[in-house]
């Protein structure tokens, strides 16, 4: 798809990261199209994949995740569907990425606080090796760009 993206599928995009609930009207005139030429590139870029879903941005911390931290994790092969089970049944999980290098998988989490971080890696230490690495402040976070 990404060969076929044109200067208008591109600003479509960026207007749809910055205001997912732009009117089909409202995002025309953003970008300089008619309104059944914007609908019509969305519908498009929704059928090949390329927008997969609208959802709300939700504040973490507002939400009692207050500490973001990274789990490395050196898994066994034979612990791996074990690994990947426990990271998908865990909500503190964000992110789960398998890795090379010296761990198997990185983990992206957040927790209500340093004892709620050290239960999480405590439950995967009974899986792999763990290594926690606590992120102070975020300096900036992103969508994929168009």
């Amino acid at each position: 798809m990404e060969s076929t993206f044109d200067v208008f599928d591109r600003k479509l995009l960026v207007a749809l990261q910055q205001d997912a609930r732009l009117s089909f009207r409202a995002l025309a005139k953003a970008v300089g199209l008619s309104t059944p030429a914007a609908a019509e590139r969305v519908r498009r870029l929704e059928r090949a994949g390329v927008i997969r879903g609208y959802a709300a941005r939700l504040d973490r911390a507002a939400l009692g995740g207050r500490v973001t931290a990274f789990l490395e994790i050196d898994v066994p092969g034979d612990r791996m569907r074990a690994a990947l089970a426990a990271a998908e049944g865990a909500p503190e999980i964000l992110e789960c990425h398998r890795i090379a290098g010296a761990g198997s998988l990185l983990l992206k989490a957040a927790t209500a606080d340093l004892q709620a971080l050290d239960a999480l890696a405590a439950r995967f230490r009974l899986i792999g090796s763990v290594r926690v690495t606590v992120a102070l402040a975020p300096v900036f976070e992103r969508e994929a760009r168009p």
